[in-house]
């Protein structure tokens, strides 16, 4: 990861209980088939654009080994508190 150009930051979220939306009803890993979650913290959508370059096609890549799918969203963040 520290060879992505205009990181910013980088967070791994990583799942440890499955409570459901009430937080009290489990769900199954096959209802939800998520062990984790990872952040990448740009300044701006450029910045994106820039990273996911040769650096980040070889992180792909290695991901790949251990990692059964990657789904990849742009979110903007909107502080709240």
């Amino acid at each position: 990861m520290r060879k992505f150009p205009n990181l910013k930051g980088y967070t791994q979220n990583l799942v440890i209980d499955r409570g459901g939306a009430d937080l009290t009803s489990p769900v199954s890993y096959e209802q939800v088939p998520i062990d984790g979650i990872v952040e990448l913290w740009f300044r701006s959508v450029d910045d994106v654009r820039t990273a996911f370059s040769p650096a980040a096609e070889v992180s792909q890549r290695h991901a790949l080994d251990f990692i059964a799918t990657i789904t990849t969203y742009l979110v903007e963040t909107h502080v709240i508190v």
